[in-house]
């Protein structure tokens, strides 16, 4: 791994805590953000990209992740997805595969056995909506004419 793809997985994993935190305590991942120190701006760009977007992202989540409610989800899964389909969404750099492989090793790392299934498929059906459409509307990877990617 060089350098570049290793400082991001840290940014990633970092990102990931502040998530995961902002859930256990119940407080805003911004709220979680502006409790750390030496947070990178990769990592604090990933919480700024979900909390300005929170309401569709998590209406993404769950439209895609049929039959589960987004409550019920483990709470690392939710952190990964929130964060992940955030960066699909946002005008990212970084191409749509490495940002699935990122959602897909971070889960296999930090989550269940079946985690790195479950968050493929989800990341896989929003990156395909993009592909097909361009844009995801609040609905999720319905498709329609009111989407709108993230500005």
């Amino acid at each position: 791994m060089n350098e570049g793809i290793a400082k991001k997985r840290l940014d990633r994993e970092r990102a990931l805590a502040i998530f995961y935190k902002a859930d256990i305590l119940e407080i805003s991942p911004i709220e979680a953000l502006s409790q750390e120190q030496g947070v990178s701006k990769f990592s604090a760009e990933l919480i700024n990209i979900y909390s300005e977007s929170a309401t569709k992202i998590d209406s993404i989540i769950v439209s895609s992740a049929q039959g589960w409610a987004i409550g019920r989800m483990p709470i690392i899964d939710r952190a990964i997805l929130r964060m992940e389909i955030g960066e699909l969404l946002s005008s990212s750099e970084t191409p749509k595969a490495v940002v699935i492989s990122e959602a897909v090793e971070l889960a296999s790392i930090y989550s269940t056995d079946s985690s790195s299934r479950f968050i493929n498929g989800i990341m896989a059906a929003v990156a395909q909506e993009l592909e097909n459409v361009g844009t995801i509307n609040d609905q999720g990877v319905q498709g329609g004419s009111d989407s709108m990617a993230l500005s």
